[in-house]
């Protein structure tokens, strides 16, 4: 009986306060924890990992197929980095979102142009596979690195603007090999567009 009565004494004066201390103890937590993705990301950061999603992704798709298809034991090399590459490109830049609390791209594919260019080079008759290939790297690390030289100069997310300066002189390299390798396999094909600076 007397610890029933204590026991009912100090809870009225506490219950008033409790709530109120309760609510501050999860609010406070919950409001660092949780981003604030709808003002920190602008289209421009967007539309920066969005690309360079699906440039990886091409970048694989189209390393392994040269993997498979090509008859030239340098390309096949080359389609073997790509895969490589960009699968280390992916990881970085999952890594750079992660941490900056930025939506992670699930899935990503091929843009359209990108689609387009994987269906032509699995179209391709084994003879023209290697030129077609080598077309394709070049009209795609041409379109990347002027996608991450962009963001580079005018990005407004820092660690971002850190991954693409990382990322350019390895894209840059991509695009010389390919380049070389234009003289190999007879010049750009007729059939895949190259964009022409």
């Amino acid at each position: 009986m007397p610890r029933a009565i204590r026991l009912a004494v100090p809870i009225p004066p506490l219950a008033p306060v409790l709530p109120l201390a309760l609510a501050l103890a999860f609010a406070a937590p919950h409001v660092q924890a949780q981003p604030s993705p709808a003002q920190a990301i602008s289209p421009r950061t967007t539309d920066f990992i969005t690309k360079l999603a699906a440039t990886d992704a091409f970048e694989r798709a189209a390393g392994r197929l040269a993997e498979k298809r090509s008859g030239d034991a340098d390309i096949r090399a080359f389609g073997a980095m790509m895969v490589k590459d960009h699968t280390q490109t992916t990881d970085d830049l999952r890594q750079v979102l992660v941490k900056d609390h930025l939506p992670v791209p699930q899935s990503p594919s091929p843009d359209p142009q990108q689609a387009k260019m994987l269906a032509d080079l699995t179209a391709a008759p084994k003879g023209s596979f290697d030129r077609a290939y080598v077309q394709s790297q070049v009209t795609a690390h041409q379109q990347a690195l002027a996608t991450i030289q962009d963001y580079k100069a005018n990005g407004d997310n820092a660690d971002l603007k850190a991954l693409a300066s990382k990322a350019a002189p390895l894209v840059q390299h991509h695009l010389d090999m390919a380049v070389k390798f234009e003289p190999q396999v007879g010049g750009p094909p007729k059939s895949l567009t190259r964009k022409e600076d």
